[in-house]
């Protein structure tokens, strides 16, 4: 049916019709109320949408197709930028981690100095080298005094001992 052309009859809708009217008084002359409508096939349908949108297409002024061409180049911009941000994060990243990495390592080595200066302050080695070398005697409970601080916890060497 490409070449053919279809059509139907479609009453007048929404109105109650009458099939006869009056022209003076004569006698009623019938009227039809039908009109012909013309059926568009499917192809015919596809080929006047094209049609509109190719229409619609060459009407693409200068102002439109620069401002497309300005939306373009901002994207593209905004892509660059996003981009460079990204990797900065991510060198940031990057040095983070190697950076807490080499504080673990120094934390490790920090402990390991730790014990061994821990482990050569021998207090039996200083207590013979005093007593036996330099001739030092421990003090008796007599000779130790004991007091209360109120003032504050932290002591300085330099401070009087109160009296009681």
């Amino acid at each position: 049916m490409a070449g053919s052309r279809q059509y139907r009859s479609r009453e007048n809708s929404g109105q109650q019709m009458r099939n006869h009217y009056m022209d003076g008084n004569t006698v009623r002359k019938e009227r039809q109320d039908y009109e012909y409508v013309r059926v568009r096939t499917e192809q015919e349908r596809k080929s006047y949408h094209v049609r509109r949108n190719w229409e619609k297409a060459r009407t693409m002024t200068l102002p439109y197709v620069l401002g497309l061409v300005a939306a373009g180049i901002v994207v593209l911009l905004v892509s660059v930028q996003y981009l460079e941000a990204r990797n900065d994060i991510n060198a940031s990243v990057r040095t983070i981690s190697n950076l807490e990495s080499d504080l673990e390592d120094l934390k490790e080595a920090n402990s390991g100095l730790q014990k061994s200066i821990d482990s050569s302050t021998d207090l039996n080695y200083i207590y013979r080298i005093a007593t036996e070398e330099m001739r030092m005697v421990p003090a008796d409970e007599s000779q130790i005094i004991r007091y209360d601080r109120t003032e504050s916890e932290y002591v300085r060497q330099n401070e009087d001992i109160p009296t009681e």
